[in-house]
């Protein structure tokens, strides 16, 4: 089928999604599936060193982006391979998301700050976004899940 996704797959998403119903069709060439769900591949990049954890969380709103887990859509704890981690959250519904990373040296599962508020630890947020006297804003970090797979790098800050 001769279709331009970059053009015409947003428009058509919604309408190939309802006329999914049960079927399990899939939209292969658009990236998709009738499921209704994406995977996102997250690789934080920059790490100083293995030492500790690296907390990875998901956001769909700005209410508690970066810091506040508690309010993320879903988090965990990443791979950490040499200068690399890495996790993939999945059965994510598909929509417009921010993931945020933190370096957690400690591994006390919270940022250590030093004076100012200023982070003491490696963080990073996806579009590697960067706040203006005070953390990123979620509508800089924020990237659409529309396709079955999505794969985001980001860097740390230390």
């Amino acid at each position: 089928m001769f279709l331009n996704r970059k053009r015409w797959g947003p428009l058509l998403v919604p309408l190939l999604l309802a006329a999914c119903g049960s079927s399990g069709s899939s939209y292969a060439d658009l990236g998709m599936s009738c499921d209704g769900h994406t995977t996102i591949h997250v690789v934080a990049k920059g790490l100083e060193h293995s030492e500790g954890q690296v907390l990875v969380a998901l956001y769909a709103s700005a209410d508690g982006f970066p810091n506040d887990t508690e309010k993320a859509l879903q988090n965990g704890i990443a791979t950490i391979d040499s200068a690399e981690a890495t996790f993939t959250f999945t059965e994510v519904p598909r929509g417009s998301y921010a993931v945020s990373v933190l370096h957690d040296e400690d591994g006390n599962g919270a940022m250590k700050t030093q004076s100012f508020g200023r982070p003491a630890e490696g963080w990073g947020v996806s579009n590697d976004a960067k706040g203006s006297f005070g953390p990123p804003k979620f509508k800089n970090a924020a990237f659409e899940a529309m396709q079955d797979s999505v794969s985001i790098e980001l860097t740390f800050n230390y």
